[in-house]
């Protein structure tokens, strides 16, 4: 009896052991003719219907119950590929050819497509799967970034791909010069086969507490041939990319997402394969715009899981052809079995505007996230004006601790670029070099202890036609507590130097609390406007400056505090005196019949800038804007002080103005500008405001900001103001396959008027009581090429102060654009 005991014990032992046993197998699945890996990859086992998908890496891994005999791969645009296993193997290469372009199927689409129900339940679902509706989480995430050349050029596998038929000619080949040309070539290909043009690594801390307070701290970065790189490569665009959001922001453009509502009447939605993983299923849909839909749309393919009908894969580009350089990719994990959450991204890249020997440069960015905690103890007061910083020591990081964090070992491609351009970069001083970027934020271009102003290198206007200058500061190898600094130019049509020094005291860096001190011979606009913390780039599409030619000559001092506070708002307060000689014959009544041209002004002068949630990245040593969702406002107050330092004139001046884009699902994005301005008491009209016109015969170009007809010096107010509407339709209104320009339709309209007018004598000007209005139509992107575009545009002046002559109300331009 004891005996059968044991044996039954024993035989319902070894069933349990059998029953336990998990049958493994791991891979990795690549395109046959690139060798590039491919994600998301449909694995079935066994004809199903148990199977997997390969990760954003192309690895997969089989875990079964039972033995795995026969696995099929299938991949939208590649031909499915059967394997029979024989359980010897421990790893599988998985190669996939993609599918031979057939002419275009005709197909009869019923009225009921399966794949339009898990859309819309998807869609239904996007609160409950959104991350950004969480009410916190935390993660850690390592982003790796490796650049070459394109793979139809160079495949870093098969360097004999490198070899291309040569262009036909006529003239006889030069022996010396083929010759040269070979031996550059092939230099490149060994260089190439052992190294990447570039590679960087960065790991970073990052914090969200709903619905949009933002933190990341850089913990380490890493960029070959640099020694002390002040910046680090961030996944910040593929983060902000959310399939949930009615719209998408996808690399400095805006799309409809595929997951919008009514998104099936926009978008091409089939349903392409499904897989199972336990007891969910996973729906494989690709989406594209619909054939006569015109919008900005994207196309890929959406996994979605069964479990609670979140998206668990997805491939996105856009659908323009010109567009079609980017291609982001999201892999989603349950955590926790709470929520959905992304847990791997990635990136390609190919610059198509952009050829060195006829090859396309291409990039590849990887994220990874870890140690994602959707249940943190954050507090808001943690959540400072800077979103985005990285630690002083993040470039000392030892290798233990990237060890600690990289998903994988750098192979010998990546070990190789390292060594090689850390070595050519130390040989020419990279670092040094590299401080061009620098400038392009800062506007400096360091030079050991001293920084040169690229803002006083050129300048052109109509009332100096060119100036030609030079600014330098100290900067922080001198001293981190001051600055001291100055400039001179020289223009040419007036020919007159203008110069001016300056010093700054950072009083408390943690707040930006500086104190600054300033004395100027120079030249403002007439009338101009000067608002606080309004700092356009160095390169900017505002061409207005260049038509100004009403100048006054200005003696200018002042003292003035600035600090940032309440996270969002900057405060500027200051005295200043200023000396102003009007260069148009201008002259203000002083008295009964007594005019001057020369005025003294004191002001004590007060500023703000408010921008809500305005994120800000510390980078290359700068804060730099990466813009908010909401309103940004300026104000600022000037009050004349009469009888202090010379002072004449006693007044209060009050100006303010308003900025705002809305973007719409369906019709593009509107631009909103409000300012106006009021001045109370007596002030010459080189302290009022000009018409703020950019209309001049000589230069027919869309200045971006001001009115398109109206003349610099047509109009005077003390009081004003005004509206600038844009409508950025995009390419919606009209789309061909060869041919998508992009059209912007614009209004502007302004009322102002002014007391006393008769004081002002010698300056011919308007009013504006009964309101100024113009509307014009841009057709942009005419021609493009590289960074640039041209196109054209047209604007009409019309209501009470339309000129008498049809065709002098009309304003034909030229439009132009500098894109990064």
């Amino acid at each position: 009896m004891k005996n059968i005991l044991v044996v039954l014990v024993l035989l319902f032992g070894l069933h349990n052991l059998v029953l336990a046993q998990h049958y493994t197998l791991q891979g990795l699945t690549r395109d046959a003719n690139s060798n590039t890996p491919l994600p998301f990859v449909s694995i079935l086992i066994n004809n199903g219907p148990n199977g997997t998908t390969s990760d954003i890496d192309g690895k997969f891994q089989i875990k079964s119950k039972e033995p795995i005999r026969q696995l099929t791969f299938s991949y939208l645009g590649y031909d499915p590929l059967k394997l029979e296993i024989t359980g010897a193997e421990n790893f599988l290469n998985i190669n996939l050819k993609s599918a031979e372009t057939n002419l275009q199927e005709v197909t009869v689409r019923a009225n009921f497509n399966p794949a339009h129900r898990i859309i819309k339940l998807a869609t239904a679902n996007r609160k409950n799967n959104d991350p950004a509706q969480l009410p916190q989480y935390t993660y850690r995430v390592y982003t790796k970034t490796v650049a070459t050349f394109d793979p139809e050029k160079v495949n870093l596998t098969d360097t004999l791909r490198l070899q291309e038929k040569p262009k036909k000619t006529n003239r006889k080949p030069d022996a010396k010069a083929s010759a040269a040309d070979s031996a550059d070539d092939k230099e490149m290909e060994e260089f190439f086969r052992k190294n990447y043009l570039f590679l960087a690594e960065s790991i970073a801390d990052h914090a969200f507490i709903k619905p949009d307070l933002d933190k990341e701290t850089v913990l380490a970065t890493r960029i070959s041939g640099l020694q002390h790189p002040t910046f680090a490569l961030l996944s910040t665009d593929s983060k902000a990319f959310s399939v949930y959001s009615e719209l998408v922001n996808f690399f400095g453009k805006t799309f409809l997402s595929p997951l919008s509502e009514g998104s099936t009447r926009k978008y091409d939605f089939r349903l392409e394969d499904t897989t199972y993983a336990g007891a969910d299923t996973i729906f494989i849909i690709s989406y594209k715009p619909l054939e006569g839909k015109n919008f900005e749309g994207l196309k890929g393919q959406l996994h979605i899981s069964s479990d609670g009908w979140a998206v668990e894969n997805i491939i996105a580009e856009s659908n323009e052809k010109e567009q079609q350089g980017v291609r982001l990719q999201q892999h989603y994990e349950k955590i926790g079995g709470q929520k959905w959450f992304p847990v791997q991204v990635t990136t390609d890249y190919i610059v198509k505007t952009l050829l060195v020997n006829d090859r396309k440069p291409v990039a590849f960015t990887r994220s990874y996230y870890t140690n994602i905690n959707l249940n943190p103890e954050l507090k808001r007061r943690d959540f400072k004006a800077v979103t985005i910083k990285m630690n002083p020591d993040a470039h000392k990081q030892p290798e233990d601790f990237w060890a600690k964090h990289r998903p994988d070992t750098l192979n010998a491609l990546e070990r190789s670029t390292y060594h090689t351009l850390d070595s050519l970069g130390r040989k020419v001083n990279l670092d040094a070099k590299f401080r061009i970027m620098e400038a392009i934020f800062s506007k400096q271009v360091p030079v050991g202890p001293v920084s040169i102003d690229l803002n006083h290198i050129a300048k052109i206007n109509r009332y100096e036609t060119v100036r030609l200058g030079l600014g330098l500061h100290t900067n922080e190898k001198l001293s981190g507590f001051f600055s001291l600094g100055g400039y001179a130019g020289y223009g040419f049509r007036d020919k007159a130097l203008k110069y001016g020094t300056d010093l700054s005291f950072n009083l408390y860096k943690p707040s930006n609390l500086k104190l600054t001190l300033t004395h100027t011979e120079d030249i403002q606009e007439s009338g101009g406007t000067v608002l606080p913390f309004y700092n356009p780039p160095l390169i900017s599409n505002n061409l207005r400056p260049f038509i100004v030619r009403n100048m006054d000559k200005v003696t200018h001092q002042s003292a003035f505090l600035s600090v940032r506070v309440l996270k969002y708002l900057d405060l500027q307060t200051g005295l200043q005196q200023e000396n102003k000689r009007p260069s148009s014959g201008y002259t203000y009544e002083v008295a009964s019949d007594k005019f001057s041209s020369n005025f003294h002004f004191t002001e004590a002068v007060a500023g703000a800038r408010y921008a809500f949630r305005e994120q800000v990245m510390r980078m290359f040593n700068h804060n730099i804007s990466l813009g908010t969702n909401y309103p940004v406002v300026w104000l600022q107050y000037r009050q004349g002080l009469e009888n202090v330092l010379n002072g004449e004139y006693a007044y209060h001046k009050y100006i303010t103005r308003i900025e705002k884009t809305f973007k719409h699902k369906s019709l593009g994005t509107t631009r909103i500008d409000l300012t106006g301005g009021l001045v109370q008491g007596n002030a010459p009209a080189t302290n009022l405001f000009n018409g703020n016109g950019s209309f001049d015969t000589g230069y027919r170009v869309y200045t971006g900001e001001g009115f398109q007809t109206m003349a610099p010096t047509e109009f005077l107010s003390d009081r004003y103001a005004a509206l600038y509407l844009r409508h950025n339709f995009g390419k919606l209104l009209y789309r061909s396959k060869n041919f998508a320009p992009s059209l912007t339709a614009v209004t502007n309209l302004a009322y102002g008027s002014l007391k006393d007018r008769e004081r002002h004598q010698n300056l011919g000007f308007k009013t504006m009581e009964k309101g100024f209005y113009e509307s014009g139509l841009l057709v942009n992107d005419l021609v493009k090429g590289g960074f640039s575009s041209i196109g054209l545009g047209a604007f009409y002046r019309y209501g009470a102060y339309r000129k008498p002559e049809l065709l002098d109300n009309f304003n034909l331009v030229l439009t132009a654009a500098v894109t990064f």
